[in-house]
């Protein structure tokens, strides 16, 4: 993962293989990160970094929408519409009349939080597991 597509904030993953790795549960672990630096990523509540290289995007799914809040219906052209306040995804695209992206699917979580932020101005408050590394 690239630093410029990340923020404060952000879930993501880390790779079985990264160097923190060892001895952590990181299977469907989540870990905010606090500050972004030169060559890592400093998460909330550790000492340690990891690089940019050994992070992980969370695929975004269906139930994960549900879970932040997301509320989703058909529309009559068959689509399915997620919803959240103002914030809307459209079969997980983004239908803004202001953006040009709007044929690109959001595919993870910290993409979605971002586009959220961007839109909203608002942060997409996530409630989520912490991991058991420390």
């Amino acid at each position: 993962m690239e630093a410029k597509n990340l923020r404060i904030g952000n879930l993501v993953g880390i790779k079985k293989t990264a160097l923190h790795a060892d001895g952590c549960n990181i299977e469907n672990a989540y870990f905010e990160i606090e500050e972004l630096k030169k060559d890592v990523v400093q998460f909330k509540g550790f000492h340690a970094g990891e690089y940019y290289k050994d992070l992980e995007p969370i695929k975004l799914t269906d139930g994960m929408l549900k879970l932040y809040g997301f509320e989703v219906e058909y529309t009559n052209g068959g689509f399915l519409r997620w919803q959240r306040g103002s914030f809307k995804l459209l079969d997980r695209r983004l239908p803004h009349p202001m953006t040009d992206i709007h044929r690109e699917y959001v595919l993870h979580l910290h993409e979605l939080q971002n586009l959220f932020f961007a839109i909203t101005g608002t942060e997409l408050e996530l409630t989520h597991e912490p991991s058991t590394c420390g």
